[in-house]
């Protein structure tokens, strides 16, 4: 439970804590003279490959022989154990993680619009955390705005499909061991031990035990099977844990990575990039990614991202609210989050999200340019007309953070003009239509629970085909610790040529992914105006519009499953690729 009234020195505070538990892990690996360090990053990102195999294929673990149990072994313990599922509170609730990811899955492709209106805009708001961060990692250009919204898109995914997050229980108590202790805290003079697998008393004398009364009082004092918290989405959550400690590791400790001083331009790509000009400023700006920004940064995920919805007409009742929070304080407790910066409660969350945010808050330049890199990743997907591409992500934006905020976060060059009169026209008639569809949809799934499902396969499907298309010019395993403090590797011939056919083909993929929706509203809001036409008597007429409502759904659901996969099918490729 928070404390709805943390001070500004409160916050102070947790900006000076990380994540002791994991920081040691990673100084014994990262450091030149850690206890790991034969390991080394190519090492512990190999024990990522196997910790994802472990969670398609536990059971490879227990044959001796597999290749995954091999590496498990040479691989030191304190490692491997680090993926093992951990023990759950009592507060988690699978219901609601269950309820969670329902929503996710129904609601993929607006929550991943909220993500980059909405969530991603925020961050940049925190003057001393993700913007210093991105400015000092070299973070805030184009090539990793794309490299980090396609990571953040597949640990979305991970932690909010359904069975992504999940509880495993043990099994119960031995029930002869529980039941040798009842009859001889029952019966001490009796002496009971097991034999064979049966009970037997030693000392015979003495009168005969009630079994009722040992049946009743076992029940009562058997402790319940313990229960752990697993799935591919706590797996995703300890890569960025482990992630996010090795970056403060690397920006706090360089001197134990990389020497300090100016870049040797005869020195490999590598070493280059990974040396810092100067160091973080832990007495300025905390520590990198501290308690304060993470609890901030999830808080994007789980409080603004249903808070952004809304706005968009997607108003989801308080207890799926609740149950949306209630996963991401799981995903918290996961990434070492203190327990009094956790809560799936509404009001604190908003109480909590708006605290941070006052204190943190600021416009800076580095902002800005990570603002212009997620605009400019938009514009990769908008037709350039009519000022289109320079207007809607700007609309987006400032909708849902406001004017204060977005004056913030927004350059000059976006915000000289006003929108073009006809951009403007597009995104508020857009708005007003999705509000009534999420109204009339709403109403449709409730009755059709069935229908609700199917369409949240069609969703998390386009869905993943749209994140897919995030992925760029330059390759780097998600989640993997670099080589240094920000190693990127530009696929070999992805050249400017290959840039532009890229950019043509994200058109694509938001061109058929965008007919399919357009589809699918007009067809569902047709659908719902003929039911009601045809109840007030005017069933004559109706015939011809059903049919094609029918064809207009049908025709969305092709574009939005086949059409897509086509299209995803169609990425450039490089020779190295071909």
């Amino acid at each position: 439970m928070i404390t709805i009234g943390w001070s500004k020195e409160e916050l102070e505070a947790a900006r000076r804590e990380g994540d002791p538990e994991v920081d040691r892990l990673v100084e014994k690996l990262l450091d030149s003279g850690g206890d790991f360090s034969n390991v080394g990053r190519l090492g512990y990102n190999r024990l990522l490959d196997i910790a994802d195999k472990l969670v398609e294929a536990p059971e490879l673990a227990l044959v001796r022989s597999s290749a995954v149990a091999g590496q498990m072994r040479s691989h030191p313990r304190e490692l491997v154990d680090y993926f093992d599922p951990i023990e759950a509170p009592p507060w988690v609730d699978q219901d609601k993680l269950s309820k969670a990811g329902g929503l996710w899955e129904q609601n993929m492709l607006a929550i991943l619009g909220a993500l980059y209106c909405a969530s991603l805009p925020y961050c940049y708001l925190m003057e001393k955390g993700i913007p210093v961060l991105y400015e000092t990692a070299r973070l805030k250009e184009e090539r990793y705005i794309y490299q980090r919204m396609y990571e953040t898109g597949l640990f979305l995914g991970a932690v909010m499909s359904p069975g992504g997050l999940r509880i495993i229980s043990d099994i119960d108590v031995d029930s002869d061991d529980h039941t040798l202790d009842i009859l001889n805290k029952l019966d001490p003079g009796g002496a009971w031990y097991l034999d064979g697998g049966r009970l037997k008393r030693r000392n015979e004398s003495g009168s005969a035990v009630d079994p009722l009364m040992v049946s009743n009082e076992a029940r009562q004092s058997r402790p319940s099977a313990k229960r752990y918290i697993w799935g591919k989405g706590l797996i995703s959550a300890k890569k960025v844990r482990f992630l996010h400690a090795s970056m403060r590791f690397m920006l706090t400790r360089p001197d134990r990575v990389k020497p300090f001083g100016p870049r040797n331009e005869s020195a490999g790509v590598a070493e280059s990039l990974g040396q810092l000009e100067s160091p973080w400023d832990e007495s300025k700006l905390g520590k990198p990614v501290n308690q304060e920004d993470l609890a901030y940064t999830l808080l994007t995920f789980g409080y603004v991202i249903p808070a952004a919805l809304r706005k968009w007409g997607l108003r989801w009742t308080l207890a799926e609210r609740e149950a949306y929070l209630h996963l991401w304080k799981v995903v918290g407790y996961a990434m070492g989050l203190k327990d009094e910066l956790l809560t799936d409660n509404w009001d604190e969350a908003e109480s909590l999200f708006n605290k941070i945010h006052e204190h943190q808050a600021k416009a800076s330049r580095q902002a800005k340019e990570l603002t212009d890199s997620l605009i400019r990743l938009l514009q990769d997907y908008l037709p350039p007309i009519l000022g289109l591409d320079r207007a809607l992500p700007r609309l987006l934006i400032r909708h849902q953070l406001g004017s204060t905020n977005s004056d913030m976060i927004i350059s000059d060059k976006w915000m000289k003009g006003s929108p073009r009169l006809f951009a403007t026209f597009i995104f508020y008639a857009g708005l007003a239509t999705f509000r009534a569809y999420f109204l009339v949809r709403g109403i449709l799934f409730r009755l059709s629970p069935t229908f609700a499902a199917f369409m949240g396969g069609v969703f998390s499907h386009a869905g993943g085909e749209f994140v897919e298309s995030w992925r760029s010019s330059y390759r780097r395993r998600p989640f993997y610790v670099p080589i240094d403090a920000n190693t990127w590797e530009r696929i070999p011939g992805a050249d400017e040529g290959f840039t532009e056919r890229l950019r043509a083909w994200r058109r694509k993929v938001f061109y058929t992914m965008s007919a399919g929706i357009g589809l699918l509203v007009g067809s569902t809001l047709l659908f719902f105006a003929i039911l009601v036409l045809f109840a007030s008597g005017s069933q004559d007429i109706l015939m011809p519009w059903l049919w094609i409502a029918v064809g207009g759904f049908a025709s969305a659901l092709i574009l939005l499953k086949a059409g897509l996969s086509w299209v995803g099918g169609m990425r450039p490729k490089v020779v190295e690729e071909a």
